[in-house]
Parts: structure tokens; sequence; C-alpha cells
């Protein structure tokens, strides 16, 4: 079952994702760098405000799947009711957030594309809307929670590319940004009635709004641990790249940002993996062993593909970025790249240990963690971009994910007695195989041809070792759930 629900998110991530690559480029043909500046700060707006949401949406999948474990899944609609009504609560703060600083808003995003007129029936549409944007999250936990991927992905999949076909489609006929903005707010508004028409076809129940007072505390409890950990990993995202522009200056972000788009682009694998097992893990919530006996053997499946990676980069990845950049392709970028691919391969190892704790009710250990860290992060990447540049960032970034690698998997034997690895089958003996296999093709691959020509090369082995890796892997997923 796991393979297929790694299938069903991974499609429903990917396919939007592609559907976004070949529609950006049009709407910002058409739409202008300015104009279309202020879409993405209103796509950013709609899609990231779930974040405030103190964790509940994925306190949702966490306490439904525990209480259909329980048999006791009649009690799920009181937590996904009281839910919503605490995401309802929190969207109306973040609009009056919003609000408050609308003038300031208004500034910022003036521009002669668009009138202040506009921008004014925007802003309203966001305020308004937000609220209910919030509620999403509780009812789509509930189908995640029941592991109801399929269905969640068929309905969230077309909905989340319609974020970006949609404005591309209205573009062909008019360029009103009203109309735009519009039409992205009216599709999250339309995901939020039908996964609530969708609960009341698994659950009848849902037809009553039932809210208990007693479990605010439990939601939230639970919950705000979960929003400090979404918070502080966005934070960890982004604050590098301001202070990399005002140490060493805007020109050497670049150098930066690219590598760390590839890389950070491939944790999609790790987080899809793992929104697939989290409603397993929450379900055994009381059976650790059992929880250590699947996550371990995933723990290998996440150690090949990003291995393939890692080997890639090391190899082939100076090939790779001349291909994509171009000239601005330095050789400080690859060095960059080669450090981030190290921390890449740790920080997918720890989506793992992060689910357990987050599944198995110690929500606070990451989030005590990423705490801990963000003061040590922050002073030793001043010091290392004054003495190293971008290539000493890199490698405090490095540090800090496998420091919180270890971390993470240390208190997860700790507190769970759960081992990192789960032996069994020579699946470590796999796995070195085959990255050894793959390092011999690779250098072979960059004596034999050049340019573009590697790349490709290089590609067809990648595809033929993952498939051969696959077929020989698959039949352990059937024994881990």
């Amino acid at each position: 079952m796991l393979a297929k629900y790694f299938k069903f998110n991974l499609l429903g991530k990917v396919i939007p994702l592609m559907v976004a690559f070949f529609s950006i480029p049009f709407i910002l043909n058409k739409l202008g760098n300015e104009a279309f500046g202020i879409l993405a700060i209103f796509w950013a707006l709609v899609g990231y405000s779930s974040m405030m949401d103190l964790g509940v949406s994925k306190t949702m999948i966490k306490f439904v799947s525990t209480l259909n474990e329980l048999n006791k899944l009649s009690r799920a609609v009181f937590y996904v009711w009281t839910g919503a009504l605490v995401q309802l609560i929190i969207g109306f703060i973040i609009s009056l957030v919003i609000f408050i600083l609308s003038d300031s808003l208004m500034n910022a995003l003036a521009s002669d594309k668009v009138s202040q007129e506009d921008l004014n029936i925007m802003l309203f549409m966001l305020i308004m809307s937000i609220p209910l944007l919030q509620v999403t999250g509780s009812f789509r936990g509930f189908i995640e929670g029941l592991e109801r991927f399929k269905l969640l992905n068929i309905i969230r999949t077309p909905l989340a590319s319609a974020m970006y076909f949609l404005p591309a489609f209205i573009l062909i006929f008019s360029d009103n940004m009203v109309v735009i903005i519009g039409s992205i707010i009216l599709i999250k508004i339309l995901e939020l009635i039908i996964f609530v028409i969708v609960c009341v076809i698994i659950d009848k129940n849902f037809l009553s709004i039932k809210v208990k007072r007693s479990l605010f505390r439990e939601i939230i409890g639970y919950g705000y641990w979960i929003m400090i950990s979404n918070i502080l990993n966005t934070l960890f995202m982004v604050v590098d790249k301001v202070i990399i522009a005002t140490v060493v200056g805007i020109a050497s972000v670049t150098v930066f940002v690219i590598p760390m788009e590839v890389t950070s682009r491939l944790l999609i694998a790790s987080g899809v993996l793992t929104a697939s097992i989290f409603p397993f893990i929450s379900r055994k919530f009381n059976q650790p062993s059992e929880v250590g006996k699947g996550t371990g053997e995933l723990v290998f499946d996440l150690m090949f593909f990003y291995g393939v990676f890692f080997v890639f980069v090391f190899v082939s990845g100076e090939t790779f970025l001349k291909a994509w950049v171009g000239e601005g392709a330095s050789d400080e970028m690859y060095m960059v790249f080669k450090v981030l691919s190290v921390g890449l391969f740790f920080n997918a190892l720890a989506f793992i240990p992060l689910s357990v704790h987050q599944g198995l009710n110690k929500p606070n250990i990451p989030a005590l963690g990423n705490l801990a860290e963000l003061p040590i992060y922050l002073s030793s990447l001043y010091y290392a971009l004054d003495l190293y540049g971008v290539i000493g960032a890199a490698v405090v970034w490095s540090l800090r994910v496998i420091l919180d690698s270890i971390y993470l998997y240390f208190m997860m034997w700790r507190l769970y007695q759960i081992p990192v690895f789960y032996f069994r089958n020579g699946n470590l003996q796999t796995v070195i195989f085959y990255l050894l296999f793959l390092v011999t093709g690779l250098v072979l691959s960059k004596h034999l041809f050049s340019g573009i020509e590697v790349l490709i090369a290089d590609g067809i082995l990648i595809l033929i070792l993952m498939k051969k890796y696959h077929s020989k892997r698959s039949s352990l997923y059937q024994s881990i759930i």
C-alpha cells in the first residue's frame, strides 16, 4: 500500500509543478515583471497562510489516524469541527493583521501596471477569504488521516494545477489582475467546498457542526509545536539568502540560490514519502517497534535516491550546471553545489525521524531542536560568510542539517528504542552495490562523451538503476504496512 500512496502523492505534487513550469513563462510574458511580482505575492499569501494555522492540519491527520486505529472514528467529527473553528479564529487574526498592514502593503505593491483601486479590491478579497481558506486543512486532514490518498489527490491535483493554468487561460482574453486574483481565491474556496462534501459522504455526522470545548487544548497543545517547526524551517530557507545579500552582496546570492533551488526541490521525494507514511506512524502510536520496522526500511530507500543525486553532483555536477546555467556557472557555484548536496543527503534522511516524533506524540522534539539551532546558525553564518564567502555559507547550512538529522535520530532511539536502520534481505549491501555501480557508470560516461551527451547518458543510466532498484525492493513494501 505504501508504494501506491507514494505514487498518488508524488503525482499530486509533480503534475501541478509541470503545469506551473509551462504556465509561468507565458504569465510572465503577458503580465511583465511588476504585475507578475504582485501575482507571485498573492500566490504566496493564499498558499502559505495555512502554515500559520497552529499545525492544526497535521494535527487532524494525527488524531484521525489514531481514532481510526482505536475503532473510535465516530469521534473524529468533533476533532475536525473543533479544529476548523480553531483555524477560522486564526484566519480572522491573520486577516486582521493584513488589514492593519494594508497601507504598508499597498505602498510595497504600488505599480504603474496595477491601479490603486484594483490593489484595494484584491487586498479586500484576500482579507475576506483567508478565514475560509484556513478551515480547509481540517477537512483535508480527515481524508488524509483515513489514508484515502487516491481520493485526496484526485481532488487536489486538478485544483492545484488550476492555480497556474487558470491565470494563464484568463490572460488570453484579459490582463485584469482583479479577475486573476479572484480566480485563484475561488479555486481555494472550491477546494474547501469539495473537501466538506467528501467528508459528509464518508461520515453523515459532518452534516451538523459538532464542536467540543474540551478538545481545544488538546488540538492547540499538539499543533503549536508543529507550527513552530514549520515557521523555523521556512525561516532557515529564507534568512540565509538575506544575510548573504547583506554581508557579501546581492550578486553572490545567485551563486548560492541556484544550487540551493536544485537541492531543495529534490526534497519533494522525502516530503511525499513521509506524508504517505505519517498516518501509519500515528496509527501505531503505541507500537514503536512496528514503526521502527517500517521507517527503518524506508531509510534505505531515501539513502539510495539521494545517494544517486550525491554521486551525480560529485561526478557530473559541473557539466550539469554549465548546461543549465551557461556562462554563469562558476567554479564557486559548483563547489557550493557539492557542499549543499552533502547537506541534502542528511536533510532528506531527517524527514523520517521528524515524522516519527510528530506521529508518536512528541512534536516538541523537532521544534526544540530548531529553536536551539537558530541562534547558532545565524551567528555561524555571519562568521563563515565574512571569512570564506558563499562557500562558507554552504558549509554552515550543511553542518546545521547534518547535526539536526543526528539529533532527531538520536532522540528517536533514546525515546522509543527505534534503531536508525532495519537490516534485512541485504538492503544495505543493495544500496552500496547500486551506488558503486553508478559511480563507475558516470565516470565512464564522462570519459566517453562530452557536453550534453554526458547528461543524456547519465540520465539513462540513473533511470535504469532506479528501475532495477525499485524492482528489487518493491516486494518488501507489502510487509512494511
